[in-house]
């Protein structure tokens, strides 16, 4: 009755490994890239084989505590080795050491390089000599084996996370059967217990219930996968929705400079077409004054428009998209408009703004607004001071233009189409625009977000 029990055991012990052995294969249909379900594959093949060889020779054979004639015996002991390489390689890819424990992967590494050579020595030494290699190798073998695996499970340990707990469990319970049956065989062997001679159901108790909390770690593991994934999917479509969005704001960007031009080099030839229809009537009745005048505005005319073609040029130009670069042209645009008018320029930009990255359109618009201001105080204000700052408050670029002139009326109409251009490109930007005039000069404050806001 007790040999049946045992037997029956065996078989429920075998039906789990062949059953995790099943899920297993399933799984690796649908998660052929990860190699930890091959290993693993592995792994429950060798103790498979290990574990029913081992039956064979008990049951079929009547040979009992490793007493083993040759070739059983290196039969026997390479598939005991065969089973710890495969777990060795199965921890490795299980909690994947490569990427995230450098250490515990250099230690598993050399300690399957080692466990690799000793069973090519013991298969060599099988085919050569007839037997495995002597004794006492082996001793010092399982020795170096063991505390190498103990070290990295006390490694594992130490760094340990939901992965690892699953590793490190089952290795626990594997060990505590093996220590135990080697206790409980060698006590029956000097007649402490000589009616037990269960001592291999033990080892099967403690690699069932490692095999049973390895899948469960495959199982948990592949939910995360799984989580990790749609989050990687989810992450990828935000991203692709933001380029989306950069997309249309850029199409937008090129509308409007294309407006722009249509409009500027609109105008500007239609002002050239007056000029020379008003030139040739003025050669008509010989006014010499008048036709040099004209032939002067059309030149003045023609000029401006090449210069704001190049500033155009120069925004849209992917070279040019860093901040600083920015500044350091409005710095040199002002410096050649108060150069012999008398005026000392007074420039300053925050740091911060230097490297903050600006989009075409608020780069292009901060540039026309410092332009047009400084145009106007060096034309208008009659000032011997001109004050040009960026500072940076609360995410918004703060553009300051000042001047110590007469100052100006805002509500006058030769200035109302500039204020109006102030205040629509400041609200383009979720931005505001001020202005102080008085007697001793006046400031313009502007207030532009430095990221634009997408309903």
């Amino acid at each position: 009755q007790g040999v049946d029990s045992e037997f029956i055991f065996k078989c429920f012990f075998e039906g789990v490994l062949f059953a995790q052995l099943v899920y297993v294969v399933l799984h690796l249909g649908v998660h052929n890239s990860r190699r930890d379900y091959l290993f693993y594959l592995l792994y429950l093949l060798s103790s498979l084989a290990y574990f029913i060889y081992k039956d064979f020779m008990f049951y079929k054979m009547g040979w009992r505590y490793g007493g083993y004639p040759y070739p059983h015996d290196g039969i026997n002991y390479v598939l005991a080795n065969v089973m710890h390489l495969t777990y060795l390689k199965f921890v490795k890819h299980f909690i994947g050491t490569k990427e995230r424990y450098p250490a515990i992967h250099r230690a598993a590494v050399a300690l399957t390089k080692f466990i690799t050579l000793f069973i090519i020595l013991n298969v060599l030494s099988m085919i050569f000599f007839k037997t495995l290699v002597p004794a006492l190798v082996q001793y010092a073998y399982s020795g170096i084996v063991g505390v190498a695996t103990f070290g990295l499970i006390i490694i594992m340990f130490k760094r340990r996370n939901r992965l690892i707990n699953y590793i490190i469990f089952g290795s626990v319970m594997y060990s505590v059967g093996s220590v135990v049956s080697l206790v409980v065989a060698v006590a029956h062997m000097h007649g402490y217990l000589p009616a037990f001679e269960g001592s291999l159901t033990i080892v099967q108790i403690g690699v069932m219930l490692e095999v049973l909390c390895f899948t469960a770690g495959l199982a948990y593991k592949s939910v995360v996968v799984e989580q990790e994934g749609n989050n990687a999917k989810l992450r990828l479509l935000l991203q692709m929705k933001r380029n989306q969005e950069l997309n249309d704001n850029l199409q937008q960007i090129r509308n409007k400079i294309s407006e722009d031009l249509h409009d500027d080099i609109g105008g500007t030839l239609t002002a050239i077409s007056v000029y020379s229809d008003v030139a040739q009537k003025y050669q008509q009745r010989e006014n010499t004054q008048g036709v040099t005048d004209m032939l002067q505005q059309i030149g003045a005319t023609a000029r401006q428009m090449v210069y704001d073609m190049q500033d155009i040029i120069w925004m849209v130009n992917p070279k040019n998209d860093q901040a600083d670069l920015l500044y350091d042209k409005i710095y040199t645009f002002a410096s050649s408009v108060v150069t012999g008018k008398g005026i000392e320029l007074h420039y300053t930009v925050a740091d911060e703004l230097k490297v903050l990255p600006l989009d075409m359109q608020l780069r292009r618009d901060i540039y026309l607004l410092a332009k047009e201001s400084v145009n106007n105080a060096v034309k208008y204000a009659d000032c011997q001071n001109l004050w040009i700052s960026f500072s940076y408050q609360q995410h918004d670029i703060i553009l300051v233009v000042k001047d110590d002139g007469q100052g100006f009326d805002p509500e006058t109409p030769h200035k109302g189409n500039g204020m109006a251009n102030f205040e629509k490109r400041s609200r383009a930007h979720n931005g505001e625009f001020s202005v102080e005039s008085t007697d001793k000069g006046a400031t313009l404050t502007f207030r532009l977000a430095s990221k634009k806001l997408i309903a």
